[in-house]
């Protein structure tokens, strides 16, 4: 298991959620959650993920508009992101 083993789940669908919280905690990962992408970036800034899931279709901010902002960004460019959208 790598250092750190924090994934954040950035999903608007609570069920989705949950469901990749169980998978993952079964693996040893540890994870946070966001409902929409402006939850997502406060906890991005203080605790840097080692890997971000992400669901494309959210409200207010979209996931498009989300990583096209953070990979603008020199600190948070190598967090790798994981599509996860329905």
């Amino acid at each position: 298991m790598p250092e750190n083993n924090k994934i954040l789940i950035i999903d608007d669908s609570n069920t989705n959620v949950v469901l990749l919280e169980a998978i993952l905690g079964t693996r040893g990962f540890l994870t946070q959650t966001a409902l929409s992408v402006k939850e997502a970036m406060p906890m991005i800034k203080e605790n840097k993920p080692a890997m971000i899931l992400l669901d494309l279709l959210m409200p207010e901010i979209s996931g498009y508009d989300f990583l096209k902002d953070m990979k603008s960004k020199n600190e948070f460019r190598e967090i790798p992101v994981v599509v996860v959208s329905a």
